[in-house]
């Protein structure tokens, strides 16, 4: 790895990775696009050795050439690449090519993006999870400086049973110290257990017989084959994980004649080795009670159990870690399919599975992955990939927790690692907050300085305030001149490249404080989380310039505006002003007065980085008693009451309809919360939070 790398903090590492992939979304969509248009089903030999060069030229265009690459030619399944990138490989990436859907599928149904979602044969199953270990390599080259020294396996074959690709599998990751996966999520969650899969086939061997002339002649092998059943159902053991399932059943060649063949096809599940050997077991002790019956079995253990151990625990501790520097709480589950990080947790290599796509529906017609999971999960295997010397941490500790399987049922105490949080840079939390918040809201957020860019959020704002034209809150000249003095001009473009959103900040040389003058987001984009984006953004231009606070002023009635800047925001307010702006013109703000509450919004405290990570605290109205009533509003409800140690006062939950309603009951609110905020914050109230409901809570110092 190379000095420069060396000498970053992983959490800047991570961050500049995901900023990279975040800016590169496009290309990661447009990548796998084009993998979905090679079609690979596992059963057409000429699909996938069509597609497999594809592949590789691809792969060698995003990373570059490995150091070692080995071919395995396969005579009727899909080929197997090993490619070593760096001459001693620290870890393994496993994915594979083959689908389960036919030729010409993609005909009917190419890959479909429908904002977040990408739909199409293959996406989930698992073609995103390769799409994104190769952009997570890529980007470590392009943001760090190196390439990860890791093994990259691509086997042909994990649909059908992997049985050319097993040993080698087996042989390539032996004695590693990290196997990743890439298979795709259980639901967001990492796999850290999967159950072994048993493929069990019993024939019976009877004697026929005209069943109507010579019934006592025969012997039934449909009959055996039924008492077979019913004992095999019995090994089912749901305590233990242990699922039996007689899928297949058939036998006999006439309704009226004693079957003299009869065979079912048996599926079983087991979380382990022991019930392994216990299935082995009660397969051999099968009986009939007819004697002229012959049962067989043959038996093929198609995937040993993967069973969680500490050393897989710790894989996804580190897991853990690096997802908490991109602002993800991962979780891990253990799941009934199987996969062939089977394999290699049976050799007892740590193993971490379901690395790839975030989504669902895998061999099914609604198989789709999320565009930010491409993101995501490619920044996640970065940061797996960085070298242990990059990480400062000491090996933690182990404590006893629980696995659990996909209905949410702990299977079993295991070990699992706890893993103390890694200080990270404010600004670089920032960074990697925002980035991700961006990601989420589907848009990308960019500061504009040229006047013709500058122009369109002119007119942007026209939309959104509802101004007429030529009355803009803000020309582009204004706008212009503002970015030149060192302010941000803020802009979000959705995915098609729409300008859905912007935010001023305005600085004052010199200054620790900055003052957001105006954000604002079209309607058509309410509710998909671009407004906390663009707000996120701002907090972490702030902070790189060593601006600690972010003031600016808003409706009081608005009480949504008022929960999102109070509550999801974290900031708090302590000044109330009256008629702010004089009288206003256009759809929002006509017919009233401009009063306003000034938020501020400290940017390095806890609750301001646990609210950029999505994890603000809900405000919630106690229940009161009418005693604990101190006014009631102009409709003659209960607008004030005093409980647990606050104040709380309650406004219109939409004010904007009420002005065009009734602007005089909407005067009496707006006269209403002046005179209770003034006489508050006189007292030494101070706001924070607001509910859903639009109930503001007021604390003093002390509280």
């Amino acid at each position: 790895m190379s000095k420069r790398s060396t000498a970053a903090e992983p959490s800047l590492l991570i961050s500049h990775a995901l900023a990279y992939l975040t800016a590169h979304a496009d290309d990661m969509v447009h990548d796998l696009k084009t993998y979905v248009r090679w079609e690979t089903p596992s059963d057409d030999k000429e699909l996938l050795d069509r597609a497999f060069p594809l592949i590789l030229e691809w792969i060698y265009a995003r990373i570059g050439m490995p150091v070692r690459e080995e071919i395995f030619e396969s005579a009727d399944l899909g080929n197997i690449a090993v490619l070593d990138f760096g001459h001693t490989p620290e870890s393994v990436l496993l994915a594979h090519y083959d689908t389960v859907w036919p030729a010409g599928t993609t005909r009917a149904w190419p890959l479909q993006f429908d904002a977040e979602y990408l739909s199409g044969p293959g996406v989930f199953d698992m073609k995103a999870g390769l799409v994104q270990a190769v952009w997570g390599i890529r980007s470590l080259q392009q943001t760090a400086g190196f390439t990860p020294h890791t093994r990259l396996i691509l086997t042909g074959d994990e649909e059908t049973g992997s049985h050319a690709s097993r040993a080698i599998i087996e042989t390539k990751t032996n004695g590693m110290p990290a196997v990743y996966v890439f298979e795709g999520s259980s639901g967001g969650a990492l796999k850290t257990g999967r159950k072994g899969v048993g493929l069990f086939t019993v024939n019976a061997m009877g004697i026929e017989a005209h069943a109507g002339l010579n019934p006592l002649d025969g012997a039934s092998a449909v009959h055996a084959i039924a008492e077979a059943i019913t004992q095999i159902v019995g090994f089912a053991d749901h305590a233990a994980g242990t699922t039996v399932n007689a899928g297949l059943v058939t036998g006999g060649s006439r309704s009226n004649v004693s079957a003299g063949r009869a065979q079912t096809q048996v599926d079983v599940r087991v979380t382990s080795i022991a019930e392994m050997a216990r299935i082995d077991r009660c397969f051999t002790s099968l009986t009939t009670t007819d004697p002229r019956v012959t049962l067989t079995v043959d038996t093929e253990w198609n995937r040993p159990p993967f069973e969680r151990t500490t050393e897989i625990g710790m894989l996804f501790a580190r897991a853990a870690r690096v997802g908490r520097l991109l602002g993800i709480d991962l979780t891990e589950v253990s799941v009934g399919g199987a996969s062939d990080a089977n394999f290699v947790a049976a050799l007892g290599i740590p193993v971490l599975d379901g690395l790839g796509a975030v989504g669902d529906g895998a061999h099914a017609r609604h198989e789709h992955a999320s565009r930010s999971g491409l993101v995501e999960r490619a920044a996640l295997a970065a940061g797996l990939l960085l070298p242990d010397s990059a990480w400062p941490t000491p090996v933690p500790s182990v404590a006893a927790t629980s696995v659990f399987d996909e209905s949410g049922r702990a299977i079993a105490p295991a070990p699992i690692v706890s893993v103390p949080r890694v200080p990270v840079p404010i600004a670089d939390q920032a960074s990697v907050a925002a980035t991700r918040a961006a990601n989420i809201a589907g848009v990308r957020i960019r500061e504009e300085t040229e006047i013709n860019e500058l122009r369109e959020v002119s007119e942007l704002l026209v939309t959104i305030w509802g101004t007429g034209r030529g009355e803009s809150p803000m020309s582009a000249e204004l706008l212009r001149g503002l970015g030149h003095a060192g302010s941000a001009v803020s802009a979000a473009y959705d995915r098609n490249g729409g300008l859905c959103g912007a935010a001023v900040l305005i600085v004052s040389p010199g200054s620790v404080s900055a003052y957001s003058l105006i954000a604002g987001v079209l309607s058509a984009n309410a509710d998909q989380g671009v407004g906390f984006a663009l707000k996120q953004h701002q907090r972490a231009w702030a902070l790189e310039r060593g601006i600690d606070e972010i003031s600016w002023t808003f409706d009081p009635l608005v009480s949504r505006n008022a929960r999102f800047n109070l509550t999801k925001l974290g900031a708090h307010s302590v000044e109330y002003t009256s008629n702010f702006y004089g009288a206003m013109s256009g759809a929002i703000n006509a017919n009233d007065e401009s009063d306003r509450l000034t938020a501020l919004w400290p940017l390095t405290t806890q609750l301001a980085v646990e609210c950029s990570e999505g994890r603000a605290s809900t405000v919630e109205l106690p229940a009161f008693s009418p005693d604990q009533v101190r006014d009631v509003g102009p409709d003659g409800e209960p607008a004030v009451i005093e409980a647990e140690g606050a104040l709380w006062c309650r406004v219109p939950t939409d004010i904007v309809a009420l002005r065009r309603q009734s602007p005089r009951i909407a005067a009496e609110w707006r006269q209403f919360a002046r005179e209770i905020f003034t006489t508050s914050f006189s007292s030494g109230h101070i706001i924070r939070g607001v509910t859903r409901a639009g109930w503001y809570r007021l604390e003093t110092e002390g509280q």
